[in-house]
């Protein structure tokens, strides 16, 4: 299976969150007729075509979605491309120069469980208001931390895996040590021009059974920190040992060993002021 497929197919949250949200904020949002939407960090494209792009009125004009990932952009292009409202571009957003043709273009932006991994939020945001149209609306959530990070910390020390997690921190939310995150991300927000429709900040788990971990692990982490496949194996198994130290490994009622996953969700809906 190529990285798309094992995105779609072991990655479960981001479609529970997705459902979630979207449903949350039915009532909350006023979609404009004949509206263009950008998707932040789409992945392999399932979440804007199966959760985002139903929600949306039939007089949609365009839905882009980018990412980083040159195989997320391909598995999507191939598999979703076909609807000819949608489609996907390999975008950095934090490094990225914004397009001419994409200033002040787009009437929403929406981004599903990805800015977690982007640590240099406020160059992010920047070229997502370049983007936007005055009076522009955005729906966002991420998680702001997750027991993941404590892992991650733990192999970032062991001299085989130093090389490749020396900088993990650069692929983690800025707001992970946050003792005070809904201050911190209201008042960023509003200094980078924002006015705050909603903020909800709280404790969530997730359950990853171990015996999909290896397929999980791989969708989430190769992208991020390159490390060739041939070490992959050997990775999981000091993953797997780590989590057991930090006391992360459960059993549930069936018996199965799983990843229990605590994070702090974070999600906002802002407006670009004029």
């Amino acid at each position: 299976m190529n990285l798309g497929e094992i995105y779609v197919k072991y990655v479960t949250l981001p479609n529970e969150l997705a459902i979630e949200t979207f449903n949350n904020f039915e009532n909350r949002i006023n979609w404009k007729d004949n509206c263009r939407i950008l998707d932040v960090g789409c992945g392999p494209g399932n979440v804007t075509h199966d959760f985002i792009l139903p929600t949306l009125p039939k007089s949609t004009k365009e839905i882009i979605g980018i990412d980083i990932s040159t195989d997320f952009i391909k598995y999507a292009n191939l598999h979703y491309g076909n609807n000819p409202i949608l489609s996907y571009k390999v975008m950095d957003i934090v490094n990225g120069e914004v397009p001419r043709e994409y200033e002040g273009y787009f009437d929403y932006t929406i981004s599903a469980f990805s800015f977690q991994q982007i640590y240099n939020q406020k160059a992010a945001f920047q070229n997502i208001k370049t983007m936007l149209k005055p009076g522009g609306e955005m729906i966002c959530y991420f998680p702001t931390t997750t027991n993941t990070f404590d892992v991650y910390n733990v192999l970032s020390k062991q001299e085989k895996w130093k090389r490749y997690l020396h900088d993990y921190a650069l692929n983690c939310s800025p707001y992970k040590d946050s003792h005070n995150v809904e201050s911190e991300i209201g008042s960023f927000l509003s200094d980078m021009g924002f006015k705050i429709h909603y903020l909800n900040f709280e404790r969530r788990r997730a359950k990853f059974l171990n015996k999909n971990f290896y397929y999980t692990l791989r969708a989430l982490a190769y992208e991020n920190f390159k490390m060739p496949d041939n070490l992959f194996d050997e990775f999981l198994q000091d993953f797997m040992e780590a989590m057991r130290s930090l006391k992360l490994i459960k059993i549930d009622e069936d018996n199965e060993e799983y990843y229990d996953c605590s994070y702090k969700l974070i999600t906002f809906y802002i407006v670009k002021e004029t």
